[in-house]
């Protein structure tokens, strides 16, 4: 198989992605399909919860939407409008059950909110936090055994600048059990749940903060760091 930046698996299938080119490969690694130019950038794919839907996220605001079962493109869609354009480096995730998926998107300047869009036609349900201006939000997982949202982020202060890191449950559409972490920690965890997003590819430990601040990224992939564990 290819040296991919980002890649993702399931029990059926496993995908790679090189920017320009999604890659599609049975459990055996036999190529069955390759999705060239739907998305420019297209680098993280995810597969939905007990399904062989699989969303790859453009660093362009672009979502594509991949059914493997029968090898097509369902959807793709920007979900930045027009003159909001930024760098799409956060994180995303599904429910437990698949039924929602979240996506951290960068709006004007350096403001973030989280969109929540349902999984049948992944239309988009709302947007959260748009107006927060001093609340910067990074990356956000879904807990396997109780279906909790966490998100890793951070809050600026009176100057916007960045301040406070934290991580925090997200439940009925705010910010609960908010737990402050140090700087330190951040950084791991902000360069921990990027490799992660990318399946930690040796592309990605290639280019991983981590490795220019000097961390061992050697098995990095097998500490299964939770964001549910620093909540207090």
């Amino acid at each position: 198989m290819r040296n991919f930046v980002g890649y993702a698996e399931n029990e059926n299938f496993k995908v790679g992605c090189t920017g320009q080119t999604t890659y599609v490969y049975d459990k055996d690694g036999n190529e069955l399909a390759r999705f060239k130019k739907d998305i420019l950038y297209g680098y993280r794919p995810m597969f939905r919860p007990n399904s062989n839907i699989v969303v790859v996220k453009s660093t362009m605001d672009r979502i594509a939407v991949y059914n493997l079962d029968t090898l097509t493109l369902v959807k793709k869609f920007r979900f930045v409008p027009n003159g909001e354009e930024g760098a799409q480096d956060h994180g995303m995730c599904f429910s437990k059950e698949g039924e929602l998926f979240y996506n951290i998107e960068n709006r004007v300047g350096v403001q973030t909110c989280l969109a929540i869009y349902n999984t049948e036609n992944f239309e988009l349900i709302k947007r959260i936090f748009e107006n927060n201006e001093k609340q910067s939000l990074q990356y956000i997982e879904c807990d396997e055994e109780r279906g909790n949202i966490y998100i890793l982020g951070y809050m600026r202060d009176d100057e916007g600048i960045y301040h406070q890191p934290f991580v925090a449950q997200f439940k009925d559409d705010k910010i609960i059990n908010r737990t402050d972490i140090s700087h330190d920690e951040y950084k791991y965890l902000h360069g921990y749940k990027r490799l992660e997003g990318y399946g930690f590819t040796k592309n990605a430990k290639e280019w991983s903060s981590l490795k220019y601040h000097g961390y061992d990224l050697t098995d990095i992939e097998k500490k299964k760091i939770r964001l549910a564990d620093y909540i207090k």
